[in-house]
């Protein structure tokens, strides 16, 4: 019964798809933000997560990777985000 709000990185209506960035401090809060991905999922959103180097050294494979789950989702158009 308890009301919780957040505010993400990235999120697209559309494809009820959240992208969360990690830096530094979210090694210290794993049990927080498992919990919090936990009630976004219940709420019906898809949540991934990256790591800050990963954008920073991989940017291909982190655009490849959110390209596969728009495409994924079942809405009609995987590019509207």
């Amino acid at each position: 019964g308890k009301e919780s709000f957040f505010i993400v990185d990235f999120y697209c209506h559309e494809k009820k798809l959240i992208i969360e960035l990690d830096g530094e401090m979210h090694k210290r809060q794993l049990k927080q933000d498992a919990e919090r991905t936990e009630i976004l999922e219940k709420l019906g959103l898809e949540v991934i997560r990256f790591k800050n180097e990963e954008v920073e050294t991989d940017i291909k494979k982190v655009l490849q990777r959110i390209i596969n789950e728009l495409k994924n989702n079942s809405s009609p158009s995987p590019f509207s985000c």
